[in-house]
């Protein structure tokens, strides 16, 4: 249909309208459609095709360099959501990132982030099917974690 490297010259523009140090080039691949339902590429079309687009930011060995670094990359990937919302796409389940919650005064945004990341995730993902797998196979939680919980529920 084109929209995939609409997507990308959209994502482009952003950049450069807002001048964020995204690294170049961007990379974008495709690929076919997978079976597995907590695929980002899910489809019961045999013959669907998916676009993935590369969004990073290196990370510098000093610490402080680091850190801004990642509030960089925060403030990109909240500028690109209305961008992801337009084109019906999404970060893949296992690349989210929590929202951050530095201070009390970050509560509001925070709780909103979280409620907004989870209903994007279970609009998208069998959710309650997969945490009856999680409660079926882990049910301690070994192989879980902090953003895991955030996303999928505890």
């Amino acid at each position: 249909s084109g929209k995939d490297l609409q997507f990308v010259q959209k994502l482009v523009k952003l950049i450069e309208d807002n001048r964020v140090p995204a690294p170049c080039p961007i990379e974008q691949r495709w690929t076919a459609r997978s079976t597995s339902p907590m695929s980002p590429a899910f489809s019961t079309k045999p013959d669907e095709v998916f676009s993935w687009v590369g969004v990073i930011m290196y990370l510098p060995p000093d610490e402080a360099q680091r850190q801004a670094v990642t509030e960089q990359f925060r403030a990109y990937g909240r500028l690109m959501q209305p961008l992801l919302d337009e084109f019906g796409a999404q970060v893949h389940w296992a690349k989210l990132e929590a929202p951050a919650q530095d201070t009390d005064e970050d509560k509001a945004r925070y709780a909103s982030e979280v409620t907004a990341l989870q209903k994007r995730v279970a609009a998208k993902y069998p959710v309650k099917e997969f945490n009856e797998f999680r409660d079926a196979l882990d049910p301690r939680r070994i192989l879980s974690n902090d953003l895991i919980e955030t996303i999928f529920g505890k």
